[in-house]
């Protein structure tokens, strides 16, 4: 049956311009953050909040209508704030309403005052509104349902079960249900109408051009656009807002995705990837502003795209409403291009953003539908997709990855994808995916073009050809700054000095870095440490030089100035390169490309100098940063005189550069870079008569220029003295004798320039010394610094006599290395902003960070830039005007089972209560008690199935509620009052499910002695009422000061382990040395408030120590309650008064109040310290980002053991381990616990350091088990569907106290051992070696006699054998060391195993400080298979 092509006759709509645009994504609350997260590659995903997905529906195992399978989804930000200021709705009104409508009129009027000024220019009744929007109940609807037909439903359950309850306790519990789920008074109820999204729009700005939404499934934005092309080419309207808004997390919605197995069950989306396992839902809005192109262009409005064409289908019978066919999407696709008037095998088709999901079913048949739309290949199509970033955003998808191409044509960027593991076959040869984002240049005569795909449920099916705006020019350049620098995060810290600053940084870590605000200043002090983007290694490498003797240091992302060192002094220069960088060098993906020739061509050179450099400086006053001076070495001076305002605007424009250029014309001389100084440099020119010294730049470089002949002889007679000598490419005749004759050209064109005084002063590397800035002469001292050879030496001694301390190098090059040898030791700093997409917007943020450090507080941090109406309580403090959207769909609460006791239990007819008898144990686990869910010490990866890898523990003071509610329901009308000789014995684990005996016993003076199992005890007090205190809530010194962070980053930043069943704690600090306090929010979790006493405890030590900072409850002297303990209503007051502190313990009297009035005290409360340090506690609160062990050659890791106590070790174990390997590691005796679980975390991490080499991703140590092999050997294996470690081995050796391992995928056997060095008796070595290696080895020792040259022999053979997996058998003599080379620290090895074979091994010496080893010898040998095949 053939396609009918009628649609050829149809008369293509007018295109459209895309004048206006907004969004709101996860991690994005505009357009430019989430075009910044699209070109960083950032994911959005994380688990769903507890208000949108509750967790009581998750369960692994879920099937049909029981829950769902998994929580991991893209959110917005929690607490979303929308100013609604100007746009007709009260704060009142906007929170009764759908929050999507809030959003989607935040958004039309933020995309309008994108488009300029639009509504002034074009009649309002001629402007339209259309948006694509699902049919889904919406959350302020879910809540009116839950609360109208929930509480029925509540109320019907009730009178069934207990028909007897009196009337008035039914109604206080369907109060309590309503409460829960409020509602508005009604007066805005028409804000619950799904559709009124449109007309919310029409209606506040006063549109008449029509307006409605348009539910296609996942195709609804896209159908969108093709109406308003359709509306707009009838005439009816000459604008139209178009958009697409979706945020439905509600468990009902996610359950249809289960039930379909279209959602991820492994908690990730893996587009075009054959171990794709589905979608993860997401939410988010967009809307866009679109007119004629005809129209936008007369107007002269800004453009953002152009839309094309826009194609739409059904897939009819080649598909089902749940799996896609081919036919209709090719149509779909064919149809746009033919609207475009474009073939979709024309090389402007760069980019297909595609629909994506995730799914192979689906994405093998969206790309059989690309391939067949592109024909046979003809170029590289770039795919990318939006949901590998943010996850699928249903109605709003197409207008997610629609946004995205319109950047990429405009800004000239192919866009990252999440690259597959497993591609699908269709991905071609003409089909590429790249982890990171891709320079574009629009082809010859074409603009780029993109392709955008959306296809919905039911084969409705959308495509869309964008194309980059008719002004847009060059690729990406310094416009895109500000946005690329979004993703970026800088910490900075001041200090009183180094010292206090290293501490600071050892007690923050990672967590505590990342938790800063941007921009924000933690501390006070000279000292300013800055840190971009931390990391644990990063941390560590700033403690080390903070503890060092350097006064002031600084590597790419960390440094720091102590200003002892400045002496007062400061300037900033900016380094204008030259060309003697090297034309390879020169070029950048930021600039643009002249030609394809790779001819060397000195002009295209230069041209290629000025745009870097005119890019970075733009760069610098983006970010900024202002130089105090210029310097420029050979044509870069004409750089810094532009940058400097020298020349006047009007001829500071590339067209006059390119003129200034072609004017110039030089001979073709070349240049030998030679290393070594101007001393040893000029005895190699003695009798060349037309070469000469061009360029002194350093201690180590000088160049010299000249014809090539001569050149050649400067290589020899470098050679025949030692000095290395190399030719550039560089061909010019700048700075040699050779440019004489070419002086009076040059000065000719330079005067042609508009020169000016300029606003900062100038220097010159020909004089090594200021210009004068006189416009009249200006031009003759720019002719010299191309004429004559280059001081740059002298110049930057004059410049550092002169006060410069900061060089920033403005371009590629090698300035700032030369700069460094030039200055040495002295105190200074260098960077570069080097134009390309990989270092752009890091150089930039960079340089801005150590302006900061030097001293300079204008330096501006575009991360706090407007983010337009929406923003969250983390990034901004609210206004009258900011309203906080609820989008979650909770679950209605009821009161506790006691309270609900005390309203609904029918009495007695006589009114004697009935005592229930003590039970003689309590039943625990995590399914009948799910809030231990939520006090797992050990985190795991989402959805992960062994519950006990988590390892859920009771909390001690939810033992003490267990024990409360037993005693108080056996004692009917006591209350308990106290308890004190508290002892939590062991950890109380809550998988598997287990009863723990519960004996109770009276003491003579009345209290009750009780035993909780072996895991606590304590005598209790009962009595008819509380006592009464007349005492009253301590006061907070007036010396203590505010904590570095806040309540809610004590959880998200992972300080506490605690879930949202135990995070209590609403604020945190002041706190002083004599303790701490902070609020807690009342709860009706079993122990949660009091738990919440101990967290605000627990952070005393975190704030105050940086060592063993890591603390739980062992025993608590006494506790007295005054009165119930609240379980609703407004926040408590919690104060804690440090007694005791030491190194195992710390001891502290707690006491809760409200509004002053005393509810408990606790005194000589006592929690247990556990070895921690900056680099443990980095594993334990980011274990899937972060290893324990460390590595000192980039392959091998060591492990070196961190605890001194049996319980610290344990903490490290469960940390590790999973279920299987903890049996095993318990069946083992104790003394061989300790070694093999060393060997375990080294080959984990190991293991792990490889695959974040290969794809950094979360990788936590329980994915990844070692069983033992056939041979005894270990062997990688990963647990519950984790299969990147397959093709992996590892080897393991240990000695007391330090473990070692190596991994590998592939290539040589991976072998490693340790051994310490000793020496080796006679006997020893006729039974370890054979003659012809003894020999070898008395050779070695002779020449380097410092060497213990049998323990590295020995080391290398042990290494082999196990490389071999044999052991050393048949005997030690059968692994025979062949050569010895003690250069390469290399010996190669042959074993029985492998015939003649030879194994190259590597070996050194490590030392105990090196590793950290707490014991044991003062020096190690360390060998290893080397992972090249032959030692070459």
């Amino acid at each position: 049956m053939s396609v009918s092509n009628s649609a050829d006759s149809v008369q293509p709509r007018p295109q459209l311009a895309v004048v206006g645009m907004s969004a709101l994504f996860p991690r994005a609350l505009n357009v430019e953050e989430f075009w910044a997260n699209s070109i960083a590659g950032i994911q959005a995903f994380r688990k769903a909040p507890e208000d949108r997905i509750p967790s009581v529906f998750v369960n692994s195992e879920a099937v049909e209508a029981e829950g769902v399978y998994g929580n991991i989804g893209a959110f917005v930000d929690d607490n979303l704030m929308v100013n609604v200021k100007g746009l007709g709705l009260s704060p009142r009104a906007a929170q009764a309403m759908e929050p999507d409508q809030v959003i989607a009129l935040a958004l039309a009027d933020q995309a309008l005052s994108d488009s300029g000024d639009l509504l002034d220019s074009v009649p309002r009744d001629r402007v339209g509104v259309v948006i694509g929007k699902g049919g889904y109940v919406a959350p302020a609807g879910i809540r009116h349902t839950n609360h109208l037909r929930g509480a029925r439903q509540l109320e019907a359950s009730l009178r069934a079960i207990m028909p007897d309850m009196p009337q008035e306790n039914l109604e206080a519990l369907m109060r309590s249900f309503r409460d829960s789920n409020p509602v508005g008074d009604g007066s805005d109820a028409i804000g619950l109408v799904s559709n009124l999204a449109a007309a919310r729009i029409a209606g506040h700005f006063d549109l008449r051009g029509g307006n409605w939404t348009t539910d296609a499934a996942c195709a609804s934005s896209l159908i969108a656009l093709d109406t308003a092309m359709s509306q707009l080419a009838l005439g009816t309207v000459d604008a139209m807002i178009v958009g697409g808004v979706h945020h439905c997390h509600d468990v009902a919605f996610w359950n249809v995705f289960c039930r379909m197995g279209a959602m991820s069950r492994s908690g990730r989306v893996r587009p075009f990837d054959a171990d794709g396992d589905g979608l993860l839902i997401s939410e988010g809005s967009a809307m866009l502003v679109v007119e004629r192109l005809e129209t936008a262009l007369d107007a002269g409005r800004r453009i953002h795209a152009v839309i094309e064409g826009v194609g739409v289908s059904s897939d009819g019978t080649s598909g089902t409403p749940v799996r896609p066919g081919s036919p209709g999407q090719v149509l779909a696709m064919r149809r746009a291009w033919r609207e475009a008037g474009v073939d979709p095998g024309d090389v402007s088709f760069g980019l297909y953003e595609a629909h994506g999901t995730g799914t192979p079913v689906g994405d093998t048949t969206e790309l059989t539908s690309l391939v067949e739309l592109i024909g046979q290949k003809k170029h590289k199509v770039t795919i990318s997709t939006a949901k590998g970033f943010i996850g699928h955003a249903m109605p709003a998808a197409g207008m997610a990855g629609l946004i995205r191409a319109i950047c990429a044509t405009r800004d000239g960027i192919r866009l990252p994808c999440v690259p597959p593991s497993s591609p699908l076959p269709q991905l071609t040869d003409g089909l590429e995916i790249s982890s990171q984002p891709v320079p574009w240049d629009a082809p010859h005569d074409a603009p780029r073009r993109a392709g955008v795909s959306a296809f919905g449920f039911g084969g409705v099916n959308a495509h869309v050809v964008v194309s980059q705006p008719p002004s847009s020019g060059s690729p990406a350049s310094a416009s895109f700054l500000r946005t690329a620098l979004r993703s970026r995060y800088a910490l900075r810290l001041r200090a009183r000095d180094r010292k206090e600053a290293a501490a600071e940084l050892r007690r923050m870590g990672v967590a505590g870095a990342m938790s800063q605000p941007a921009g924000a200043v933690r501390g006070e002090g000279p000292v300013r440490v800055t840190l971009i983007n931390p990391t644990q290694e990063r941390i560590e490498m700033l403690i080390e030089q903070l503890e060092g003797s350097r006064v002031i240091w600084a590597v790419p992302g960390a440094g720091f100035i102590d200003p002892a060192a400045l002496n007062g002094e400061g300037l900033t220069v900016g380094v204008c390169p030259g060309l003697e960088g090297g034309w390879a060098d020169s070029r950048s993906d930021v600039v643009s490309s002249t030609s394809d020739d790779e001819t060397y061509d000195w002009r295209a050179h230069a041209r290629s100098v000025l745009q870097e450099s005119t890019l970075a400086h733009q760069a610098l006053h983006e970010v900024g940063v202002v130089c105090d001076e210029f310097m420029g070495a050979s044509l870069g001076e004409i750089n810094a005189l532009r940058a400097a305002g020298a020349i006047h605007r009007t001829d500071d424009r590339p067209e006059v550069m390119d003129d200034l250029l072609s004017t110039i014309s030089t001979p073709s001389n070349g240049y030998v870079l030679v290393v070594a100084d101007r001393d040893r440099t000029l005895p190699l020119l003695e009798g060349l008569e037309h070469s000469g010294l061009s360029h002194d730049n350093g201690p180590s470089q000088c160049l010299i220029g000249g014809p090539d002949g001569e050149l050649e002889t400067v290589c020899e007679r470098a050679r025949s003295t030692g000095i290395t000598a190399r030719r550039l490419e560089l061909r010019s005749a700048f700075h040699t004798q050779a440019i004489q004759p070419h002086v009076d050209v040059l000065r000719q064109a330079l005067e042609s320039l508009n020169w000016t005084r300029g606003t900062a002063p100038v220097w010159s590397s020909a004089s090594a010394a200021q210009y004068d800035m006189d416009p009249a002469g200006l031009s003759e001292q720019a002719v010299a610094a191309i004429a004559e050879p280059v001081k740059f030496r002298e110049t930057i001694e004059a410049l550092y006599d002169h006060g410069a301390r900061f060089f920033i190098q403005l371009g590629s090059g090698t300035s700032t290395s030369l700069i460094d040898s030039i200055l040495g030791e002295r105190p200074h700093l260098c960077t570069q902003i080097r134009p390309d997409l990989e270092h752009f917007a890091l150089d930039s943020l960079w340089a801005r960070e150590l302006a900061w450090c030097m001293g300079r507080e204008d330096v501006q941090d575009v991360l706090l830039t407007d983010t337009g109406r929406f923003s969250s309580g983390e990034r901004k403090s609210p206004t009258a005007f900011d309203v906080t959207l609820n989008l979650g769909t909770p679950l209605a609460q009821v009161p506790t089972l006691n309270e609900a006791s005390r309203i609904t239990t029918v009495q007695l007819e006589d009114s004697t209560p009935t005592p229930k008898p003590i039970p003689p144990s309590i039943t625990i686990s995590a399914e009948t008690m799910p809030y231990l869910l939520d006090h797992c010490f050990y985190r795991q990866p989402p959805h992960w199935p062994d519950v006990e890898d988590r390892w859920p523990v009771v909390p001690g003071t939810t033992i003490l509620a267990f024990i409360q509610e037993v005693l108080e329901n056996h004692y009917t009308g006591m209350v308990v009052t106290g308890f004190r000789n508290v002892r939590f014995l062991r950890w109380l684990p809550a998988e598997p499910r287990h009863d723990v005996p519960l004996q109770c016993s009276t003491q003579d003076d009345g209290w009750i002695a009780v035993r909780f199992g072996d895991y606590a005890s304590a005598s209790v007090k009962l009595a008819k009422q509380y006592p009464a205190t007349h005492a009253t809530a301590p006061d907070v010194p007036d010396s203590w000061k505010p904590c570095a962070i806040s309540a809610r980053d004590l959880y998200d930043k992972r300080f506490l382990f605690h879930g949202p069943s135990f995070q209590g704690l609403t604020s945190i600090g002041p706190f002083g040395p004599e303790g701490i306090s902070g609020r807690i929010r009342p709860s009706r979790v079993p122990g949660a408030v009091l738990d919440g006493m101990g967290q605000v405890f627990g952070y005393w030590l975190i704030e105050n120590q940086t060592e063993n900072a890591r603390m739980l409850p062992a025993a608590i002297g006494e506790i007295v309650f005054f009165t119930d303990i609240p379980t609703s209503g407004e926040d408590l007051d919690c104060h804690v008064s440090i007694t005791g502190l030491e190194d195992d313990a710390v001891t502290a009297d707690i006491v809760l109040s409200l509004q002053g009035e005393i509810i408990c005290r606790a005194h000589g409360w006592v929690d247990r310290r556990f070895n921690t340090s900056p680099r443990t506690q980095a594993v334990e609160h980011w274990p899937e980002f972060h290893a324990f062990s460390r590595s000192l050659d980039g392959e091998w890791v060591f492990c070196a053991e961190p605890w001194s106590n049996l319980p610290s070790r344990q903490m490290m174990m469960r940390n590790y381990l999973g279920t299987p390997e903890r049996r095993r590691y318990d069946a083992l005796p104790p003394l061989r616990q300790r070694h093999w679980l060393l060997g375990r975390i080294a080959a984990k991490d190991a293991v792990r350091e490889l695959l974040w080499k290969e794809n950094p991703k979360p990788i936590f140590p329980a994915q990844i088990t070692l069983l033992e092999g056939p041979d005894g050997a270990p062997e990688v294996r990963g647990r519950f569907g984790f299969d990147e470690v397959d093709g992996i081995s590892v080897s393991i050796a240990h000695v007391p106290g330090l473990a070692v391992a190596l991994a590998r995928r592939g290539g040589v056997a991976p072998g490693i051992d340790i051994e310490t060095c000793g020496p080796r008796d006679s006997q020893t070595r006729e039974l370890g070696w054979t003659s012809a290696e003894q020999e070898l080895i008395v050779r070695a020792e002779a020449a380097f006699p410092n060497t213990d040259w049998w323990t590295v022999t020995w080391c290398a053979k042990e290494a082999v054998a196990k490389a071999d997996r044999t052991g050393l058998r048949p005997s030690p003599r059968s692994f025979t060391v062949t050569r010895i080379d003690p250069h390469g620290r290399r010996l190669a090895v042959t074993s029985p195993n492998r015939g003649r074979e030879e194994t190259v091994i590597r070996w050194r010496n490590v030392t105990k400080p090196q590793v950290g080893a707490g014991e044991g010898p003062e020096i190690y040998v360390v060998a290893w298979t080397d992972s090249r095949l032959q030692d070459g």
